[in-house]
């Protein structure tokens, strides 16, 4: 009975366990039927839209080819006739001078066989009538002969129509995938970081010159079918991935990728990606020690209280890259300077403490109220301080780079869970601008 009870339990684990792992399987495989639904709108959806497309382009060519054709057709045939007609009218004005000077001449001879024929002096009236008539004929103007006239013809370029030929021939090309396409969009405060690839055997570019063009619609691509979608480049470089900044959290965006500078590559597949990650922005909350701009991303100090201003909330996290940016200055001591807290406590007198990395306005950073050795440079007009992160340790700890012009430190920081906040200290720091680094 002990053995049969053993084997019935085991067989109820056996059979949970199958459960659970026929469950996942299940949600693995309804996943793949919803990809599989997904791929077949996709390819249906792009094949009837490229099917309209090519209605389009060519019912709008060949009205316009035939209506150009016939235009071109009309202004030759105008240009003969009118040449034409104006040949024939100088033709008939000779031919009547041919006709006149003709029967002057058939008078000189009728005239002068007479004189010749009579045997009786002739009269100085008929000799000086006579000689008039034989001035008329010697002054017959020039008359057109056959090569002073035009012989028409038309001249058709073989190459000319075997290239427009050539060229109809080839118009338009179907492209089914790009070598590029974009994989990867990580999330980040205001922007988004996308990330592209591409296939080595359907290349179209040269590898020792690959140079990318990214570009972005402000709509969502896959539902917008009525209206005109248009592109803008943010983008064109060697790297296979940019930061663009200043979206509109929750807002969709279209993105594409393609060489730049050769367009015979296809671009590649619509993604469709959005952040729901706010930009960098001070808080402003009741501070009357602090002025923002520029939707809260410039802080300007206008008094000389000692009164920390912080972000909106904790916003540094790890995979951050974040640029300080010192717009003016009017500092007044050591404790002033720009950095990251794990708390948001305005009450403390001092910034160098617990729970914040702080880089004063000498270039000294104190981890945790600690001076490290280690020193940035100083703190003045335009500087440019860097706080990134790219990985969080197993310890608990927060690898932080913090870079300053041409020098760079780094220090593995103690996190608890509530998170960072990015900080900016008191006194006359003047004005300071945050953003997403690229």
């Amino acid at each position: 009975m002990e053995e049969n009870g053993s084997r019935k339990a085991i067989d109820t684990v056996c059979v949970s366990e199958a459960v659970v792992t026929a469950e996942n399987y299940k949600e693995e495989l309804q996943q793949v039927l919803k990809d599989l639904e997904d791929a077949n709108d996709q390819m249906t959806k792009s094949a009837e839209n490229s099917i309209l497309h090519i209605e389009k382009t060519f019912g709008s060519f060949i009205d316009s080819f035939l209506s150009l054709a016939e235009s071109r057709k009309q202004a030759l045939l105008t240009e003969v006739k009118e040449a034409r007609d104006e040949a024939i009218d100088s033709i008939r004005g000779c031919e009547i001078a041919v006709v006149a000077h003709l029967k002057t001449t058939a008078e000189v001879s009728d005239l002068g066989k007479k004189i010749l024929g009579d045997n009786a002096p002739v009269s100085q009236i008929v000799l000086s009538k006579f000689s008039d008539k034989c001035c008329a004929m010697s002054c017959l103007s020039d008359i057109s002969k056959p090569n002073d006239v035009p012989f028409f013809s038309v001249h058709f370029g073989r190459s000319t129509i075997g290239q427009i030929l050539d060229d109809v021939s080839r118009l338009g090309r179907v492209s089914v995938m790009g070598p590029v396409q974009i994989v990867e969009s990580k999330e980040k405060p205001g922007a988004l970081a996308i990330r592209w690839e591409e296939d080595e055997l359907r290349t179209c570019c040269d590898s020792r010159n690959r140079r990318y063009r990214l570009q972005i619609c402000s709509d969502d691509m896959k539902n917008e079918e009525t209206r005109p979608i248009v592109f803008s480049d943010i983008y064109i470089g060697y790297e296979t991935c940019c930061v663009v900044r200043d979206l509109k959290p929750g807002t969709n965006y279209t993105f594409r990728v393609r060489h730049y500078g050769n367009e015979k590559c296809d671009w590649s597949m619509p993604y469709v990606a959005k952040t729901n990650v706010s930009p960098y922005a001070w808080d402003s909350c009741l501070n009357e020690d602090y002025v923002l701009s520029d939707s809260n991303r410039i802080v300007s100090k206008i008094t000389s209280v000692f009164l920390a201003i912080y972000s909106i909330g904790p916003q540094f996290c790890c995979g951050h890259s974040m640029e300080l940016r010192i717009v003016e200055t009017a500092f007044s001591s050591g404790d002033e300077g720009l950095g990251l807290s794990l708390a948001n406590n305005r009450l403390h007198d001092s910034n160098v403490r617990q729970g914040m990395i702080l880089v004063n306005v000498d270039g000294y950073v104190f981890v945790d109220g600690v001076k490290m050795t280690n020193r940035l440079p100083k703190l003045y007009k335009n500087s440019r301080l860097v706080f990134e992160s790219e990985e969080e340790l197993t310890n608990g700890k927060m690898r932080v780079m913090i870079s300053c012009e041409d020098k760079q430190v780094t220090y593995d920081w103690k996190l608890n869970p509530a998170g960072e906040s990015l900080k900016l200290s008191n006194g006359e720091i003047g004005r300071a601008s945050c953003r997403e680094r690229v």
